[in-house]
């Protein structure tokens, strides 16, 4: 039977060709919605269960009249078969589910997705222990699974948090070797990506987040190199270094390479790393407990060249990640300020917590990506992303409608939420300075994509570009939902993962 051990912060995943009703699980979970009569209606892997126990379980949710709105759920226990007890998780109305248009195309990517598997998801989170029992239909559904594996994911580093000890996946046709590897480093990338961002950002300042990233590259065959804020300086990388300079341990750029195997153009990441973000001088007055989700982007493009790097694809990933601590103190870099950025531009600062835009600028000047297949600079860059499309949502701003395209399929292939924002050239020219070539803050309307603007301006000419703007689906402010836990989600890790098959 293969089998594959998923990271430490996951349930073991089994895989087995055993009817779902057949399984010594402690829990199995399965899913039922309604019809179009409003009728209770119970989806294959339930009906397997309701087979198996003589129409006990049907039975049992219509006496105690189970509503299977989205993610309502009821427990039911079964004497005489070979699990405990029965998870059914609610999926709402058939054909309910909410759909939208990307890019300008009606229907052409769903926008909740809150599919059968978000709903499996949701049930297996709330789960604390023992073997916990999926079915992935007839072939094996990797999306599905990956889901259900997600969701037993916790971040105990601190405190006890108990999770399924092993995930049961019934299917028809099981995976091969080269799958469940694959899936097993994906799994792995997602959850490092959620344990940088969920750790504190007292114990993730630049340093300590610069040897993470080195142990993680050395055990993933990915190559690394590291500059210094001496060496940032040397270079004149003024915004990066002016935006560390308040933090007693200063701003460093780590670049990460997972080698291709075809040897054509490479595909250039950009992540924003703001371990800790006060906001400099221009203090924020809200959310500061949640400011260690800065490095949201950052997390996910290293978690995707880890994978690579696992996982060796055709092209050629560098990922760039642009490590500070945006904090106010006698050295902080100050409202009014002109800094100059490696490539030669003058920038003002307007406002200190427009930070993560002047880290990002002299990242992707460094980079030197002019050979680059395509650059994509991935951040939690403006709560604008997050007023304009809510807090599962990334805002894709590019003027290459290719890349966006390809980007978006991405997403959706990876059960990611994102949407395209319009490229309007005409907010560049809010970020005129009287002083100085550029302002870091332009007009404050529509700021995320005024922010995209600002880093337009530093991205190479003739290469495919975009911006993601991850500010609300990297880090869960709230409850947990359709399987995403509280804190970081390790949003965009898939994403890009599944951007590079298909550049």
């Amino acid at each position: 039977m293969p089998r594959t051990l998923a990271p430490e912060q996951c349930a073991e995943l089994t895989p087995t060709s055993s009817p779902l009703a057949e399984l010594d699980a402690d829990v199995v979970v399965v899913t039922a919605g309604t019809d179009a009569s409003g009728v209770l209606a119970l989806a294959e892997d339930a009906l397997a269960i309701d087979r198996a126990s003589g129409g006990a379980l049907r039975a049992a949710l219509e006496r105690g009249g189970f509503r299977p709105a989205w993610a309502a759920q009821r427990f039911v226990n079964l004497p005489g078969t070979p699990f405990g007890a029965v998870l059914v998780v609610g999926t709402g109305p058939e054909g309910g589910r909410e759909t939208g248009p990307a890019g300008g195309d009606p229907g052409a990517l769903r926008v909740t997705l809150r599919e059968r598997r978000h709903a499996l998801a949701a049930g297996v989170a709330g789960l604390t222990g023992g073997r916990v029992a999926v079915c992935a239909g007839g072939a094996w559904d990797t999306l599905l699974v990956e889901a259900a594996a997600l969701a037993t994911y916790r971040f105990d580093r601190y405190s006890d948090r108990p999770r399924p000890a092993e995930l049961l996946v019934s299917c028809a046709r099981l995976p091969g070797e080269d799958e469940l590897a694959e899936l097993s480093s994906r799994l792995r990338s997602v959850c490092f990506a959620r344990d940088w961002v969920n750790l504190p950002g007292g114990h993730k300042r630049p340093e300590a987040s610069t040897a993470l990233l080195l142990e993680e590259a050395g055990s993933s065959g990915v190559e690394a190199r590291v500059w210094t804020t001496e060496e940032l300086a040397a270079l004149g990388a003024g915004g990066l270094v002016g935006v560390g300079q308040g933090s007693a341990e200063p701003a460093r750029l780590v670049r990460l390479t997972a080698r291709g195997t075809n040897g054509g153009p490479p595909l250039v990441l950009i992540g924003k790393g703001l371990t800790y973000d006060a906001g400099g001088v221009n203090l924020k007055t809200t959310w500061l407990e949640h400011m260690k989700l800065d490095m949201g982007g950052a997390a996910a493009c290293a978690g995707a060249v880890f994978h690579a790097g696992r996982r060796p694809r055709g092209r050629t990933v560098v990922a760039w990640i642009a490590l500070a601590e945006n904090l106010m103190s006698a050295t902080s870099y100050l409202t009014g300020d002109v800094l100059r950025m490696h490539a030669g531009t003058s920038v003002e600062v307007t406002n200190t917590d427009a930070e993560g835009r002047l880290a990002l600028a002299d990242a992707m000047s460094i980079a030197d990506a002019g050979n680059a297949a395509a650059l994509l600079t991935v951040a939690t860059l403006t709560g604008s992303a997050i007023m304009s499309l809510g807090p599962r949502t990334a805002a894709v701003h590019s003027a290459d409608d290719r890349l966006s395209a390809q980007l978006l399929d991405s997403a959706a292939a990876a059960g990611e939420s994102a949407w395209r924002l319009p490229h309007l050239p005409y907010l560049a020219e809010s970020l005129r300075s009287h002083i100085a070539d550029l302002s870091n803050v332009g007009t404050p309307q529509g700021q995320s994509m005024v922010a995209a603007e600002f880093l337009r301006h530093f991205a190479p000419a003739g290469v495919p570009y975009l911006h993601v703007d991850l500010a609300g689906p990297a880090y869960n402010m709230g409850e947990p939902y359709d399987g995403v836990p509280a804190g970081g989600t390790g949003y965009g890790v898939r994403t890009l993962i599944e951007l590079v098959d298909r550049l």
